[in-house]
């Protein structure tokens, strides 16, 4: 038997329309008993990450909780929008993440926007974690580091014809 429960919450503060800062988080506790491995039979709102055990309660054997929260402080100006951002990374007219599952955790990063008459100038600087563990000390996770660069070009022709240039 398991029990999965989640708490949420959202802020978004926008300061003299200049500053924007917006926070979100999904924190999830699941109770099981002792013969449940979270690595094994992954939760269909599991993502990875770091899970946390503990003792369990109502009747449970243990408790494991893990957290995604996704944030961004974001400043307008004439220069462009810079954004410092821990979200899983979206980018140019995406839906999905551009890493190849849309089910992965937040990742941090900085990007910065400029639009130039018809046409936008972009780029990204984040750091990602690898899907294996490197080594494991102590029982938790040390992950190799790893980054990820973009770049994007795109030119709007007309409402209807838009062309992008990117590189990674």
């Amino acid at each position: 038997n398991r029990l999965l429960y989640k708490y949420s919450y959202s802020l978004s503060i926008n300061l003299d329309n200049k500053i924007i800062v917006y926070s979100d988080a999904d924190l999830y506790s699941l109770l099981h008993d002792s013969d449940y491995n979270i690595d094994i039979e992954e939760p269909d709102v599991y993502k990875g990450g770091f899970p946390l055990s503990r003792k369990g309660f109502y009747g449970y054997d243990k408790e494991t909780s893990f957290e995604y929260s996704h944030a961004y402080i974001k400043y307008l100006s004439k220069y462009g929008s810079f954004a410092l951002r821990t979200e899983p990374i979206k980018w140019a007219n995406g839906r999905n993440s551009i890493i190849i599952s849309d089910n992965i955790p937040p990742f941090p990063f900085f990007t910065w926007e400029k639009s130039i008459g018809k046409s936008k100038f972009s780029f990204l600087h984040g750091s990602i974690l690898p899907a294996e563990a490197d080594t494991i000390l102590n029982d938790l996770y040390v992950f190799g580091k790893k980054y990820l660069v973009g770049h994007r070009w795109e030119l709007f022709l007309s409402n209807k014809l838009h062309l992008g240039f990117t590189e990674m």
